[in-house]
């Protein structure tokens, strides 16, 4: 499973499934099918709507915050360009770590401790988020 269990989109497609259900026979010795049983094949793991939420940097920590998760100071919103970066790395102090919100695939965490680090880190932070 590996990955799948992070895809959103596999997430979406199992939680509707309607399969055979192998283990739930009807004393006959045969399956029977999930809508004669009853029962649906079930993901095990969050809902594709967690999932999809938590692959968004962005939005993971507005949910994070708003159940009063302790969180590390940082933007919430979108960085429009690398002198805004800029900007904001310094309203929060040095040293700063960039990410892409999403994509990437789980790299690209860079720790800036000078404006020129923030717009190289957010010159390849966008180039990995696409």
């Amino acid at each position: 499973y590996g990955f799948l269990s992070e895809n959103a989109d596999f997430a979406r497609a199992v939680e509707g499934l309607d399969v055979t259900d192998p283990t739930d026979g009807d004393g006959d010795g045969g399956p029977r099918t999930a809508a004669k049983s009853g029962r649906k094949v079930r993901f095990v793991g969050p809902s594709s709507s967690a999932i999809a939420a938590m692959g968004d940097k962005i939005q993971s920590k507005l949910i994070a915050e708003a159940a009063d998760v302790t969180t590390i100071p940082g933007h919430d919103g979108a960085v429009d360009s690398a002198e805004h970066a800029v900007e904001i790395a310094r309203g929060i102090g040095y040293p700063v770590m960039i990410k892409a919100s999403s994509g990437g695939g789980g790299k690209g965490m860079r720790i800036c401790r000078t404006d020129e680090q923030v717009v190289e880190g957010y010159r390849l932070g966008r180039a990995e988020a696409r």
